[in-house]
This record gives C-alpha cells, structure tokens and sequence, in this order.
C-alpha cells in the first residue's frame, strides 16, 4: 500500500515519469543505485518492473535503518538520507509534508479494504 501511494504522491503513475535526473515511478536516480541495481539485475532504470524493484529494495533498507518509522524512511527516501537528518531529523522532527500525504493515502486504501 505505501509503495503505490509513494507512486501516487511522487509522479501520477506515470511510468515514464522523469524529474532531472530521477525516473520512472519511483524516481530513481540512477547513479546513487548502480550497485544496488547490479545486485538486482536491473539494467534499465526506466523498465517500470526493475523500477519498482530497485525503489522498494532502497525503501526497506531505509525502514530498516530507520526502526520500522515509514515517516522517517519516506522522509529519507524524498530528501535523500543526508537531507533529511539535515532539514528535518536533527531539528527534531520525524517526518516532511511528502511523508504525511503518502502515509494518508495510504490509510484511505487501508480505511477502503477494511
């Protein structure tokens, strides 16, 4: 639920989606996952299917370095780990505006299927 309401959030659905040097649903960017999509065998970064891989791949990695905190996770994965310790985790807080509208789409799917 949260991974297709960080896709929502971030880019429309739009497969092909691209913002400067991010692509595809997730938006990734390329250079920062070179290792990451080797790992997962991931050649093109626009492919939607290795898209998805290689953005939830980097997502549980930073749910899990996070403690299971997904505002902290998408707040990392939005700003990147640096920006987001440097905007909003060392002044205190725990989440970005991003984070916030993920989590509640993701609650009115959950509201939905209950």
């Amino acid at each position: 639920i949260l991974v297709g309401s960080e896709m929502c959030i971030r880019d429309r659905y739009k497969w092909n989606a691209e913002s400067g040097s991010a692509y595809g649903y997730m938006q990734i960017v390329p250079e920062y996952h070179t290792e990451r999509m080797e790992l997962l065998h991931v050649a093109d970064i626009t492919d939607p299917y290795g898209n998805i891989r290689v953005g939830i791949d980097y997502f549980a990695e930073l749910v899990w370095k996070y403690e299971w905190s997904y505002t902290k996770a998408l707040t990392a994965y939005k700003n990147g780990e640096y920006g987001a310790e440097t905007e909003y985790f060392s002044k205190g807080e725990d989440t970005c505006e991003y984070a916030e509208r993920v989590m509640e789409i993701a609650d009115r799917i959950r509201d939905r299927e209950a």
